[in-house]
């Protein structure tokens, strides 16, 4: 497996009065893989994702950027922070709207179909609609870790740091709790496709440094696909490519790693300085962009 670097950057860091760091904690493409955002202090920064060239420092936030996320369409994308809020932007740059939650925006993610956006805190979880500005707000048992959608929009799988895992439907309702260990559960990525059967595929990784996969059958069961892994370090992001047949994994071993979509290791696509919190495979090719402490 040859792997080369496209292009790379930089990031200052910021001056003492802002007590911030150059820590990205969030990278997401844009659906047509074109451009690359990232979350930087309290900034947005919007990369064109071929030539590395900055676009756009935008800000909406009055602490750090946690978690970004992609409206499937292409025509939002939205962030959250440690300053409690959300803010929906347009796919230029411009901010649309804001709302708030009680605690720190820990993890979001568009629904493919809906254009739901799922937003995760401390505390709860938010369902923000396209068509206004409510947000139906549900408490969790736990701080949330991660969450992601169903590539058919039905399920929303949330982890969380007691080690469980919420499955909701599409509206938030309650569907089954999945009690995977006793660690933070800190990245969930559901498969974009289905293969054998008519089942949704969900990959796990906890800081038990364990991957697990679960067949979720119509989001009143959870089958455990397989043993789980032994990974040898925290997971903290993953990422599948677009035909769901490869996953691309980062944490605290510093590097960007490739799996099947059995979980099993194919090698090291590269290695970084510091914890890995945040990697995004371009939605239309293979390209695999990462985010570590640039300092």
């Amino acid at each position: 497996m040859k792997t080369k670097v496209a292009w790379q950057d930089q990031i200052p860091m910021p001056p003492p009065e802002a007590k911030q760091t150059n820590q990205i904690w969030a990278v997401c493409y844009r659906p047509d893989g074109q451009q690359v955002l990232l979350g930087v202090a309290q900034y947005v920064f919007v990369y064109n994702a071929t030539t590395g060239e900055l676009l756009n420092k935008i800000k909406g936030h009055k602490d750090t950027v946690y978690c970004l996320a992609y409206s499937k369409d292409g025509q939002r994308f939205a962030s959250g922070g440690a300053d409690n809020s959300v803010v929906i932007w347009s796919s230029e740059g411009q901010g649309l709207l804001k709302y708030t939650h009680g605690e720190k925006i820990q993890t979001l993610c568009f629904n493919p179909v809906l254009q739901t956006l799922a937003s995760c805190t401390s505390i709860d979880f938010g369902l923000w609609m396209s068509e206004g500005q409510n947000v139906n707000k549900t408490k969790t048992p736990a701080k949330c870790a991660s969450c992601d959608w169903s590539p058919d929009g039905q399920l929303l799988a949330i982890g969380l740091f007691n080690g469980t895992i919420l499955m909701r439907d599409k509206a938030g309702g309650e569907l089954i709790t999945i009690n995977k260990c006793q660690s933070p559960v800190w990245t969930v990525a559901f498969c974009p496709q289905k293969f054998e059967t008519a089942d949704n595929l969900l990959m796990a990784g906890s800081w038990d440094q364990k991957l697990s996969l679960y067949s979720i059958q119509g989001g009143k069961q959870a089958k455990q696909v397989g043993n789980e892994k032994e990974l040898g370090f925290d997971p903290c992001s993953m990422s599948f490519f677009p035909k769901g047949d490869y996953m691309a994994m980062a944490g605290s071993d510093r590097k960007i790693t490739l799996w099947n979509r059995e979980g099993v290791l194919l090698g090291t696509v590269g290695e970084l300085d510091d914890w890995v919190w945040s990697v995004s495979v371009n939605p239309t090719n293979r390209a695999i962009f990462a985010g570590a402490n640039s300092g």
